[in-house]
C-alpha cells in the first residue's frame, strides 16, 4: 500500500543567524507570532540559517502576516505591572512582595513576569533581563512600545514590508531607529568607542528587530522548580 507524506513548506531567513544573541530571541519571537495561525509552525537553524518550516507556504505570506500585526499593533502586550512590587521587594531584600502580585496577578502577565523575576527570600533576576526589565538605564519595555509605534505608523517614505524582507534575509536595510534599549541584545547597538578616544555614538537598530525580540521573552519564564526553591515540599 502506498501512502504520500506531506512536503513541508521550508523558509530560509539568513539574516537571523546566531552569531547575535538579539536573533535568537527574534527567531523565538518570530515563531510565537506564527504559531497564533499555524500552531504545527516550527523553527530550526541549518548551517546557521533559520529555517520556518510547516507554517506559511512562502515568504510573501510570512510578510504578509507580520505586516498585518505591525499594521494593527496586535504585538503581544510588554509592560512592567509589577514595577512597583519589585521596586518594593528590592528594597526590602525580601522577595515576598512580587510573591504576593504573582498570586492575583491577570494570568496574562503571569508568564512575562515569569521570564523577568523569580520571588524567593530574595528576588532573583533572570540575567537576559538585566534587573527586572532594566539594564541600567536601558528600559526593555520604552524601547518596545517606541518600535510598534514606528511600526504601526512608519515614516512616509519607508516601505515597511520590504524593509522587513531585507532585514530577514540578511540584506542591506535603510530604516533603522536609535535609543531603543536593545544593546544588551544586539551588540550592533551598542555605543562604540574610538580607538583612544572617548568620542562614540549610539547605533540604530531595525524596529522589527525589538518588536520580535521582545515578543520571544515569554519562552525565558523561570520553571516552578526555581520559583518555589529547592526546599520546597513535593506536591
Amino acid at each position: 500500500m502506498a501512502t504520500s507524506n506531506p512536503t513541508l513548506p521550508v523558509i530560509p531567513l539568513p539574516g537571523l543567524r546566531l552569531e547575535v544573541l538579539g536573533n535568537y530571541l527574534a527567531s523565538l519571537g518570530l515563531l510565537r507570532l506564527l504559531a497564533r495561525k499555524s500552531p504545527s509552525v516550527r523553527i530550526a537553524w541549518q548551517d546557521g540559517v533559520l529555517q520556518v518550516v510547516g507554517g506559511p507556504q512562502n515568504l510573501d505570506e510570512l510578510l504578509n502576516a507580520l505586516v498585518g500585526i505591525a499594521e494593527k499593533r496586535e504585538w503581544s502586550p510588554y509592560e512592567r505591572q509589577w514595577k512597583r512590587e519589585q521596586q518594593k521587594a528590592t528594597k526590602q531584600k525580601d522577595g515576598r512582595p512580587l510573591a504576593v502580585w504573582r498570586a492575583s496577578a491577570d494570568e496574562e502577565w503571569v508568564e512575562l513576569f515569569d521570564a523577568h523575576d523569580v520571588p524567593l527570600d530574595r528576588v532573583a533576576f533572570n540575567p537576559l533581563l538585566g534587573s527586572g526589565g532594566n539594564a541600567g538605564q536601558r528600559e526593555f519595555v520604552k524601547g518596545w512600545a517606541q518600535v510598534v509605534g514606528e511600526l504601526q505608523q512608519p515614516p512616509k517614505k519607508v516601505n515597511r514590508r520590504e524593509e522587513l524582507r531585507a532585514w530577514l534575509l540578511g540584506e542591506a536595510i535603510s530604516w533603522m531607529v536609535s535609543g531603543v534599549a536593545a544593546a544588551s541584545w544586539f551588540s550592533s547597538a551598542n555605543k562604540i568607542y574610538n580607538s583612544g578616544q572617548s568620542a562614540y555614538r549610539e547605533e540604530p537598530l531595525s524596529p522589527w528587530a525589538m518588536a520580535l525580540a521582545c515578543e520571544g521573552l515569554p519562552f525565558f519564564a523561570g520553571a516552578a522548580s526555581r520559583r518555589l526553591g529547592a526546599r520546597a515540599r513535593a506536591q
